[in-house]
């Protein structure tokens, strides 16, 4: 007998799939808004989620679609973490996009912590294969260097495929003597090459920040990877 329906989503999948980058591929993200339109009929008014991987995928819903955002937390997060450094100025931190479609959020969390931003050139070369440039970057040396992105999926395009060789982002930035932090809205953490996103970051030595829009995948699973893994 309810006359409208709000659905609070924190998390929407199939939110990468949303164009066609290749024949034959179907923009899922538009199929999932169809779903639970033609589910809840025109009793659905509003959906509410967090951190979209486009915004634009604000456009498949013929209706409101409000989007709140993980930054805001991620720069109190942070401000907290870093006071000291944030008390004697804020020159010693970065923040970075792995890639060009999340440099609007790496903008808005340097403008909330006031320091500079810069982006990475990431490029897809397949279904779950990426390629970045890295570009010399030796003033990061002795910095602390936020790389802040939507969610994580494998995390290889982050850091690296280890068995393979390859390094991602943070393990350059390591290398250019940087001290490095990841957060993200969405933890997905899939398996690739047999190898879990979990131990992909525990390998990388990297703490990682998350909300949790997505609910823990087992009771314990937060405290057994607590040395890498913060969630707020």
């Amino acid at each position: 007998g309810v006359r409208s329906v709000t659905v609070y989503m924190p998390f929407i999948p199939d939110q990468r799939q949303d164009k066609k980058d290749d024949g034959r591929v179907p923009i899922s993200a538009k199929l999932f808004f169809d779903l639970l339109a033609t589910s809840f009929g025109s009793y659905l008014k509003r959906i509410v989620t967090t951190d979209l991987h486009a915004s634009q995928a604000q456009a498949h819903f013929d209706g409101p679609l409000d989007e709140l955002r993980a930054v805001p937390e991620f720069a109190a997060y942070y401000k907290d973490k870093f006071k000291d450094d944030f008390r004697d100025g804020s020159s010693g931190i970065y923040v970075f996009s792995p890639d060009a479609g999340g440099a609007k959020r790496a903008r808005y969390l340097a403008k909330l912590l006031g320091v500079a931003s810069d982006t990475f050139d990431k490029r897809r070369i397949g279904h779950g294969e990426a390629e970045t440039k890295f570009p010399p970057l030796d003033f990061v040396k002795g910095k602390k260097v936020i790389i802040v992105d939507d969610m994580i999926d494998s995390g290889s395009s982050l850091v690296g495929e280890y068995e393979n060789d390859k390094i991602g982002p943070v393990q350059y930035l390591q290398s250019k003597g940087a001290d490095v932090y990841v957060c993200a809205t969405h933890a997905i953490m899939s398996e690739k090459n047999g190898i879990s996103a979990e131990e992909r970051m525990r390998q990388a030595g990297v703490p990682v920040l998350f909300t949790d829009s997505l609910p823990e995948p087992e009771p314990g699973y937060f405290a057994e990877h607590k040395e890498w893994m913060s969630i707020i």
